[in-house]
């Protein structure tokens, strides 16, 4: 009987050491990935920016993210919801937007 125990046991051990590593990897993976693909969001973005100045409408956009950052509420956001974020923080994109107009300019 106490062999039939320790049998018992013992598999539960190597069963919830089984599901704990896969329930970490899983957690690894999703949080991997969302990170991923917000990086390429955030990328999209600024090209997207890029363009939007190539064709003309560099000043208003320029003059937009002042006024959005102006209206949103500057949040403090952790390191993982700053990883995750799908969109570049304002003041990132308007130094982006910025250096294209100073490009522009000294042209």
């Amino acid at each position: 009987m106490a062999k039939s125990n320790i049998t018992v046991l013992a598999f539960s051990f190597i069963t919830f050491g089984l599901r704990l590593g896969l329930d970490v990897s899983v957690f690894v993976f999703i949080n991997l990935s969302e990170m991923i693909l917000a990086s390429n969001s955030r990328a999209n973005e600024i090209q997207a920016d890029s363009f939007a100045f190539e064709i003309g409408y560099g000043r208003e956009l320029i003059s937009a993210m002042y006024l959005f950052q102006k209206i949103t509420m500057n949040t403090n956001l952790s390191l993982s919801e700053e990883l995750k974020a799908s969109h570049p923080h304002t003041a990132d994109r308007i130094a982006h937007l910025e250096r294209l107009k100073n490009q522009l300019i000294e042209e």
